[in-house]
């Protein structure tokens, strides 16, 4: 079952060929309830008006990942994502009270490597009172469909080396590690 970004409806979080596949593996288990639930969350692509909630979210990742970071500045990157889509797309997991459970923001890269323009998972943040509802699955699955599936083009992501547990989720999602490590320059304070 492929569905658009577009589609405002409710997803169950794993497409009908996913949870054929998924049976077998949690049949007769406490878990296997949970894994196939329907969660009361909308996958979507954000618009201009989540940019607050947007920020929220990605300041309360960002102190929770104990990294510094300015609001100021996440709301001006957020503000540009918008202004320029050619730079990237959030999708967003929302509740059904208009709150927005997660995020996860694909930044597009022009990649020599691939020779053309890949997506880059920079983010996936669920809200901390609504982890273990599969919400980071549903949030991930949608954006293997629309921006790997869609385009037959890799998308990349990098993993903290503070936060190696979610490696088995990725894995679990068909990532696989790439054997490079990434660095950053970042320059003098001015």
């Amino acid at each position: 079952m492929h569905t658009k970004v577009t589609e405002r409806r409710r997803l169950q979080i794993f497409s009908a060929e996913t949870a054929q596949l998924l049976a077998p593996k949690y049949a007769d288990t406490k878990e296997s309830s949970r894994r196939l639930e329907i969660v009361n969350v909308l996958i979507r692509l954000a618009v201009a008006a989540d940019s607050p909630q947007l920020v929220e979210l990605l300041c309360l990742q960002m102190a929770e990942h104990k990294l510094p970071f300015s609001a100021g500045e996440i709301a001006a990157a957020v503000a540009q994502t918008f202004a320029a889509p050619a730079l990237g797309r959030f999708l967003v997991a929302d509740e059904t009270d208009s709150r927005l459970a997660g995020l996860a923001y694909v930044a597009f890269l022009h990649s020599m490597e691939h020779a053309a323009t890949i997506g880059l998972l920079e983010e996936l943040y669920v809200r901390a009172e609504l982890r273990g509802r599969r919400i980071g699955s549903a949030l991930l699955q949608r954006v293997i469909e629309e921006f790997a599936n869609a385009s037959g083009k890799p998308i990349e992501l990098e993993i903290d080396a503070s936060h190696r547990e979610v490696e088995s989720f990725y894995r679990k999602h068909g990532f696989a590690q790439r054997d490079r490590t990434r660095w950053i320059y970042r320059p003098p304070l001015r």
